[in-house]
């Protein structure tokens, strides 16, 4: 019998190889949620080192991304979130409070189409 003839045994892809992008974005979701790395890893079934290792630069960009230009309007202040530099050359968003002025409120959920 010759080496060819050997039937190739399957061998899955492992994590981070198999995620599809569904599952990427059900993971951003999943970060964007705060929710813990261990109940990430646990709904990806793998270990919560690998996925340490693969969320390390992607979380704090999901992060920014999504709260890069948010406004938030609570009963006692507004809550803007804008982009500022990192010690490590790149940015990070951070949140700013001001005080629940209404005509500033009115002109900022004008400005994001939202009602203050």
């Amino acid at each position: 019998m010759s080496a060819s003839s050997h039937p190739v045994r399957h061998i899955p892809k492992s994590f981070p190889a198999n995620l599809t992008g569904a599952d990427i974005q059900r993971m951003r979701a999943m970060v964007i949620e705060r929710r813990p790395i261990p109940e990430i890893a646990k709904a990806f079934r793998t270990s919560i080192i690998s996925m340490e290792y693969y969320l390390r630069d992607r979380r704090r960009q999901w992060l920014n991304a999504y709260n890069e230009g948010r406004v938030e309007f609570l009963p006692e202040k507004t809550v803007i979130y804008r982009r500022r530099s990192g010690s490590d050359g790149g940015f990070v968003v951070l949140p700013y409070s001001v005080a629940p002025v209404s005509l500033h409120r009115q002109v900022l959920a004008e400005k994001m189409g939202a009602t203050a």
